[in-house]
Protein backbone atom coordinates (compact mmCIF):
# COMPACT_ATOMS: atom_id res chain seq x y z
CA UNK A 1 0.00 0.00 0.00
CA UNK A 2 2.98 2.53 0.94
CA UNK A 3 4.55 1.81 -2.88
CA UNK A 4 1.09 2.95 -4.35
CA UNK A 5 0.18 6.03 -2.17
CA UNK A 6 4.38 7.05 -2.88
CA UNK A 7 4.78 6.96 1.46
CA UNK A 8 6.54 5.76 4.21
CA UNK A 9 5.07 1.90 5.23
CA UNK A 10 5.28 3.54 9.25
CA UNK A 11 2.70 6.33 7.97
CA UNK A 12 0.46 3.83 6.34
CA UNK A 13 0.57 1.90 9.50
CA UNK A 14 -0.26 4.61 11.68
CA UNK A 15 -3.46 5.74 9.15
CA UNK A 16 -4.70 2.31 9.91
CA UNK A 17 -4.35 1.79 12.96
CA UNK A 18 -6.17 5.43 13.33
CA UNK A 19 -8.59 4.05 11.31
CA UNK A 20 -8.97 0.68 13.08
CA UNK A 21 -9.60 2.95 16.43
CA UNK A 22 -12.29 5.11 14.50
CA UNK A 23 -13.99 2.20 13.56
CA UNK A 24 -13.81 3.31 9.91
CA UNK A 25 -11.93 -0.49 9.36
CA UNK A 26 -10.70 -3.62 10.63
CA UNK A 27 -7.30 -4.58 11.23
CA UNK A 28 -5.82 -7.67 11.55
CA UNK A 29 -2.17 -7.74 11.99
CA UNK A 30 -0.30 -10.22 8.92
CA UNK A 31 -3.97 -10.47 7.94
CA UNK A 32 -5.56 -7.89 5.90
CA UNK A 33 -8.03 -4.81 6.89
CA UNK A 34 -11.57 -4.89 5.64
CA UNK A 35 -14.05 -1.87 5.55
CA UNK A 36 -16.53 -1.64 8.35
CA UNK A 37 -20.43 -0.45 7.20
CA UNK A 38 -19.19 2.89 8.40
CA UNK A 39 -16.30 2.67 6.37
CA UNK A 40 -18.04 1.68 3.17
CA UNK A 41 -20.09 4.93 4.08
CA UNK A 42 -17.59 7.55 4.02
CA UNK A 43 -15.32 5.57 1.37
CA UNK A 44 -18.94 6.03 -0.79
CA UNK A 45 -19.23 9.67 -0.08
CA UNK A 46 -15.46 10.72 -0.74
CA UNK A 47 -16.34 8.80 -4.20
CA UNK A 48 -19.12 10.82 -5.32
CA UNK A 49 -17.25 13.85 -4.15
CA UNK A 50 -14.68 13.18 -6.41
CA UNK A 51 -16.69 12.66 -9.31
CA UNK A 52 -17.83 15.55 -8.74
CA UNK A 53 -15.14 17.22 -8.79
CA UNK A 54 -13.69 15.67 -11.69
CA UNK A 55 -16.94 16.47 -13.78
CA UNK A 56 -16.85 20.05 -12.75
CA UNK A 57 -13.32 20.36 -13.99
CA UNK A 58 -14.31 18.86 -16.95
CA UNK A 59 -17.11 21.03 -17.67
CA UNK A 60 -14.85 24.06 -17.22
CA UNK A 61 -12.17 22.53 -19.52
CA UNK A 62 -9.60 21.28 -17.18
CA UNK A 63 -7.10 18.65 -19.45
CA UNK A 64 -5.57 17.02 -16.20
CA UNK A 65 -4.47 13.93 -16.71
CA UNK A 66 -6.16 11.75 -14.18
CA UNK A 67 -9.62 13.23 -14.83
CA UNK A 68 -9.49 10.77 -18.16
Amino acid sequence: MSKYLNVSSPSVTKMVKKLDENHYLIYEKYRGLRLTADGITIANNIQEKHSLFAEYLKMIGSKTKWLT
